[in-house]
């Protein structure tokens, strides 16, 4: 019995590119003069906070995938991290006083011990990426949460310090799979590409007093927009989003400390507007792909039969 599987296509080829830049803050964008990112029109997006006092990442973008607060899209503080044992994941709620590194000491411990691992849930609600024409990759609450849980792991190196050279080699390398992926993407039909990459939020609180490790960072980011904006074909758009920005002494908030989640989320589009709170941004992407047509391209032939000889399947 032979098994088909569809690939859709693209008239014309004509793509949204959405890149959710974790922690880009609008006050760095200006002060170190970046030229790509602002792309045709730029400025500070509304945020919001729903457990904490400050937004928090996995609440707020499926709000921006979804346009639901927490309450309806369902990710919020009490379970953006949950361990997939219950008895281990009822204990974990007993921690929380705890700093970072002592929980991620203790989670590798239980981890070697009882097998238990721990995930981030993700919203069942349809968002900017449901549909066979849209790819996403790595977007918080969303779809491939787990890569989040990868770079959060950078500055939990376990039983031993890590470098400033180390964290770089880290969340560079995973940040350049991310910006690659959606590079590639641009070579193969699809409506919205989306991806999430969570560099400038880890470099944010770990070099909020350190001008040129940040900058390093911003402007590499920088320059990937620039190559996936060379990469796009004439038709094709780019929205750049933030859920929130970083307290720096360059970008500073009152009552917060330095490394602390800044109110000021971005964004930036190739259209000459923008969405300017997280709550908008799933229609503004609805209406900005409405003249982009979809229909279904040519059958692949899946040899069902030889896969499950060799265990692919």
């Amino acid at each position: 019995m032979e098994c088909f599987l569809s690939i859709g296509g693209i008239v014309g080829h004509m793509t949204l590119v959405v890149l959710g830049i974790d922690a880009l803050e609008p006050e760095l964008v200006d002060h170190w003069d970046l030229d790509n990112i602002t792309l045709e029109g730029y400025g500070e997006m509304e945020t919001y906070a729903y457990t904490k006092d400050r937004p928090l990442t996995p609440e707020v973008w499926p709000i921006v995938a979804t346009g639901l607060g927490p309450e309806e899209h369902g990710v919020t503080k009490g379970n953006t991290s949950e361990w997939d044992n219950p008895v281990v994941d009822f204990a974990s709620n007993f921690t929380w006083f705890l700093s970072f590194r002592m929980r991620g000491l203790l989670g590798d411990i239980v981890t070697k011990t009882t097998g238990a691992d721990h995930t981030i849930p993700e919203t069942d609600a349809e968002s900017i990426f449901t549909g066979r024409d849209r790819v996403v990759h790595n977007w918080p609450g969303v779809e491939n949460s787990d890569w989040l849980r990868k770079v959060w792991a950078t500055a939990n190196p376990g039983e031993n310090d890590t470098s400033e050279d180390e964290f770089d080699r880290s969340v560079y390398g995973i940040s350049a799979q991310q910006f690659a992926w959606a590079k590639e993407m641009l070579s193969h039909p699809a409506t919205v590409v989306g991806v999430h990459v969570h560099l400038l939020d880890m470099g944010g609180h770990i070099y909020s007093n350190d001008e040129d490790r940040l900058r390093k960072m911003y402007e590499w980011t920088d320059e990937w927009v620039g190559d996936i904006l060379a990469a796009m074909d004439e038709d094709d758009e780019m929205l750049i989003l933030s859920d929130h920005g970083i307290v720096t002494p360059w970008s500073q908030e009152e009552d917060a400390d330095y490394g602390e989640h800044s109110w000021r989320a971005f964004s930036s589009s190739t259209t000459g507007h923008r969405p300017e709170d997280v709550y908008d941004v799933r229609e503004w992407v609805e209406e900005a792909i409405e003249r982009f047509e979809y229909e279904a391209g040519a059958e692949v032939d899946i040899p069902e039969e030889q896969l499950k000889e060799l265990g692919y399947i």
